[in-house]
């Protein structure tokens, strides 16, 4: 009887061993993808910060070439 039991017990313990195993390798997947999909985004990211970046020296260097302009124009005025 108490044989029976270990044997049972044993044998459930086995395959809660297994399940444990398959969701450990599964949330590494998980985790793999995720990493995999938060580099492809940062990379991203930086593209759009240096396209940013660049938009908005090119605005300042109209914005002083404007604003040297007007401030001629009233100096001639």
């Amino acid at each position: 009887l108490a044989l029976a039991r270990d044997i049972r017990r044993r044998g459930r313990n086995k395959e809660a061993a297994q399940r444990c195993r398959r969701r450990r390798l599964e949330a590494l997947a998980g985790l793999r993808a995720e990493l995999g999909r938060l580099g492809r985004e940062r990379e991203r990211l930086l593209r759009a910060r240096g396209h940013a970046e660049r938009a908005l020296g090119s605005l300042r260097r109209d914005l002083a070439r404007a604003t040297r302009q007007l401030l001629g124009a009233l100096g001639d005025g």
